[in-house]
């Protein structure tokens, strides 16, 4: 298994660094030397099953999906922050290599919480789209009473959770399939301990 895989592609929603790997004390650490630089989400997805990505192949997996950007398109301010990013990658991996030891450090993440899906018939078919108060809202908090979803009749429905959730990848076209509206995230803070290689 490889020590590390980075992947770095662009996508439809805002920028963030992520993780597939419980306890992946690299990337926070990497996630908290470059929000100096490019603040950013960090969303960290525990291994609750089978999980197939190309950074869950390493023994430290790094995600960045940087957006957003229109599918088919170019974006001169994704590719420069894709750029700059891909420095701050290279930069942080020398500082680690060359035996730099970073302290401990406590690193605001968003984990996922539940799945919600577009309300749909008996047939499957969706009944509602998502509203437009919350198109474009990624990671933007939801409180109870919130609209989310926008039936075709043109009803309100609104978010029946008892707490505030943080949704992501609101919307996205190649979640529809999976039926996915968007997940519900919460904050949480991790705890990170020193990082040093040991050689």
């Amino acid at each position: 298994m490889s020590y590390l895989i980075c992947i770095i592609q662009h996508q439809t929603w805002e920028t963030v660094y992520s993780s597939n790997v419980p306890n992946n004390y690299l990337m926070f650490h990497f996630a908290n030397y470059v929000q100096q630089f490019l603040h950013c989400p960090v969303f960290s997805k525990p291994l609750d099953g089978p999980f197939y990505s190309a950074q869950s192949m390493s023994k430290h997996g790094i995600g960045i999906e940087i957006g957003p950007q229109a599918h088919g398109t170019l974006d001169a301010d994704v590719y420069q922050r894709m750029e700059k990013i891909t420095h701050y990658v290279l930069d942080f991996l020398d500082k680690f290599n060359q035996g730099e030891e970073f302290p401990a450090c406590s690193v605001e993440a968003h984990r996922i919480t539940e799945k919600i899906d577009f309300p749909r018939d008996e047939s499957g078919d969706l009944t509602a789209m998502i509203h437009p108060k919350l198109q474009g809202k990624d990671w933007q908090p939801i409180n109870p009473g919130d609209p989310i979803f926008l039936t075709f009749e043109g009803e309100t429905i609104c978010y029946q959770g008892n707490s505030t959730i943080y949704p992501a990848f609101i919307n996205e076209a190649a979640y529809y399939e999976k039926r996915l509206a968007f997940w519900a995230m919460e904050k949480i803070q991790v705890s990170v301990p020193p990082l040093k290689v040991q050689k």
